[in-house]
């Protein structure tokens, strides 16, 4: 049986600055062994345009994950990780610029460290 939750958050970040973040998750869930995790996130400055992100990881049993995104800076991204003990989640992720500065920029590397809060022994 194929289950569908869905999870809205919505964080303020920092109220002095006024940079306000939004974020929303579905998570399709196929048996829990295999599942896609589809991520909208937006940022909010005041004085700055609107940013956003859009992700999609798939994700096997809760051990690993692998993922692609695409930042509205013209940038894409390649993502993977796995997790330890379903709390810790350990990643890297590569970001490159599309845009007509991709010829002056090699790209970031990001190191994703993450703890997941479980409640009833279900991380979702």
């Amino acid at each position: 049986m194929d289950i569908i939750l869905s999870e809205h958050v919505w964080e303020h970040l920092n109220e002095e600055n006024s940079k306000r973040s939004a974020k929303i998750i579905y998570k399709y869930l196929k048996k829990r062994v295999h599942f896609l995790e589809p991520l909208a996130w937006l940022r909010f400055v005041n004085g700055a345009p609107l940013s956003w992100d859009a992700h999609v990881r798939y994700h096997y049993k809760d051990i690993w994950w692998a993922g692609v995104a695409y930042r509205s800076s013209q940038t894409a991204v390649i993502e993977a990780g796995f997790m330890v003990r379903k709390k810790f989640q350990i990643g890297y992720a590569f970001d490159q610029n599309i845009s007509n500065l991709a010829k002056y920029t090699a790209g970031s590397h990001e190191i994703i460290l993450g703890y997941h809060f479980i409640k009833n022994n279900r991380r979702y």
